[in-house]
């Protein structure tokens, strides 16, 4: 609902965490898909945030069904 309104997904808090870091921070892959699906980033993630295995699989996949529609 909130993503609807057209908020800012990558939009930091006052400590510096995107929604995003957050999903990551507390191992909620689900979330995390979901804010990748549309139209998160990472460019605007803390640097201390550490990426776990899950998040480069979801990286990895968004990565290959992208190549897939391009050739």
């Amino acid at each position: 609902m909130v993503i609807r309104a057209g908020v800012n997904i990558d939009q930091r808090n006052k400590d510096g965490y995107t929604p995003l870091a957050h999903a990551i921070v507390r191992n909620k892959a689900d979330c995390a898909e979901l804010l990748f699906d549309v139209g998160s980033t990472m460019s605007n993630m803390r640097e201390d945030i550490k990426i776990p295995g899950w998040m480069n699989d979801i990286i990895a996949k968004r990565k290959n069904v992208k190549r897939c529609v391009l050739t």
